[in-house]
Formats: structure tokens, sequence, C-alpha cells
């Protein structure tokens, strides 16, 4: 019989990058979204929804930093962390 060996689940951290982190080549994805803003002159939202366990939560990160580091503004709002408030618009 053989050994099996589980790895620990790697920690999602905001310090992500797509240059060391992206497992799964999804940097294209993001310079498509970075497409998206800077040929569009007035604000819009983005909602990134996939199954649980997808890799979201570590995509956004990434691309959060992409966009930081071209100094493009943006605005990160996990409403898992926001969902204390009875009615959800107030998030």
């Amino acid at each position: 019989m053989r050994d099996i060996v589980l790895k620990k689940k790697e920690k999602i951290s905001d310090e992500m990058t797509f240059e060391k982190d992206d497992k799964l080549n999804r940097k294209n994805i993001a310079e498509n979204f970075n497409n998206l803003f800077e040929n569009n002159d007035s604000p819009f939202v983005i909602s990134l929804n996939s199954p649980w366990g997808s890799g979201k939560t570590q995509f956004i990160y990434m691309w959060k930093n992409l966009l930081k580091e071209r100094e493009i503004e943006s605005i990160y709002l996990n409403l898992w962390e926001e969902d204390f408030l009875d009615n959800p618009f107030y998030s």
C-alpha cells in the first residue's frame, strides 16, 4: 500500500501576483478586464461569479495587485465579509 501525502492548502494572500502565483494561467483574463477599464470612460462594476473553490479570491488578489502596479484605481469589496447588515444594498 502506498502512502498518500496531502499538501497543505496554500493560504490566499493579498500579496499574490500573477508573476509568482498564477498556476492556472489566468493573467490573460485579467488583461482582458484591464482593456475594459482602459477603453471605458464611465464607472462600471464587474462581478466575478464561479463555483466555490474555483480560485476567485486568488484571481481577485492577483488582479488587484496588477491594477495597483499599473496605477489603476480599484475598489475590492467582498460581500461575504460585509454580510453583517440586514440590507445587502448598504454594502
